[in-house]
């Protein structure tokens, strides 16, 4: 990973990589352990954002195949 200080991501970045991976509100606030609405916080561009940490977006960029250096592959 870069030594680039981290800019967490815009709600719209996380709400196109949730897109991309395929997964609905639900689905991506169950893998996180959180509700719905506090997913939706992640994807929100006003003051309700909630921002994902750099390991909650490194991993939503694998689940999504939009991560710059690493992907998942089945064992």
């Amino acid at each position: 990973m870069s030594d680039n200080v981290y800019q967490p991501p815009k709600g719209g970045e996380v709400r196109r990589l949730r897109t991309l991976a395929g997964l609905s509100l639900k689905q991506a606030a169950e893998i996180y352990g959180i509700t719905v609405p506090s997913w939706s916080k992640r994807e929100s561009e006003g003051v309700s954002n909630v921002a994902l940490s750099r390991v909650e977006y490194a991993y939503l960029q694998l689940l999504a195949d939009d991560h710059p250096e690493m992907a998942l592959t089945r064992k």
